[in-house]
């Protein structure tokens, strides 16, 4: 999605999903979430190149595509009804922390969206539990996940074809994995052993971020 106002454009990416999908930094950071990211960069890219100017990410959100069903004890009313399917179907992800085009995505925005994951305070300042980021965050997201993308593409030119499934909170990359016949990943097989990916707080995984880019 494309905004432009004021000789500013903003880019939204919005991926539809069929089932739960919780975007977190984290799991950018082990390379295990760069879609959403890549299409950002990607778009902003090839804009900021055909000469367009001010290129900003105004965010990367997953939606869920479904028919939720709202359980209630008693009588619901419509409003209520359609209030509480907004908020299953809440989209989450990263949005820019600038107000206005916050505001432009959920125009009617009062206290916390239904719509994306922002909250606003009384004094209609941005909520400490919304889930957004700078220009600069964004930036360093996008700067990473090249990082990435560059890193992976040499293993692969290289023939690098190691087993190396993750392993975060007990579940694996191999649940829904349609590949294991081939790899025949066992445990009880020496060399086999899950990556683990330990769950890192924020602050230091944005030096551990800024850190890589600048490394390389």
């Amino acid at each position: 999605d494309m905004l432009e106002r004021n000789g500013e454009t903003y880019i939204r990416i919005i991926d539809y999903k069929s089932g739960n999908k919780e975007f977190k930094i984290n799991d950018v950071y082990y390379g295990v979430q760069m879609q959403l990211l890549v299409y950002l960069d990607a778009i902003l890219s090839e804009l900021s190149k055909n000469g367009k100017q001010n290129v900003m990410p105004a965010g990367v959100l997953y939606f869920r595509l479904d028919d939720p069903v709202i359980k209630a004890k008693g009588e619901m009313g419509e409003d209520e009804i359609l209030s509480g399917i907004m908020k299953v179907l809440r989209m989450n992800g990263l949005i820019l922390n600038n107000l206005s085009v916050i505001n432009s995505m959920d125009c009617e925005l009062s206290g916390t969206s239904d719509i994306i994951p922002v909250s606003i305070n009384k004094d209609n300042s941005i909520s400490n539990r919304s889930s957004c980021v700078d220009n600069n965050q964004f930036d360093i997201l996008r700067d990473y996940v090249k990082v990435l993308v560059k890193r992976i593409c040499s293993e692969i030119i290289s023939g690098n074809a190691d087993i190396k499934p993750y392993k975060k909170k007990g579940i694996t990359s191999c649940i829904y994995c349609s590949f294991s016949s081939i790899c025949q990943f066992d445990e009880g097989i020496k060399g086999n052993k899950y990556r683990i990916l330990k769950e890192k707080k924020e602050e230091e995984l944005w030096k551990l971020l800024k850190n890589e880019v600048e490394k390389n």
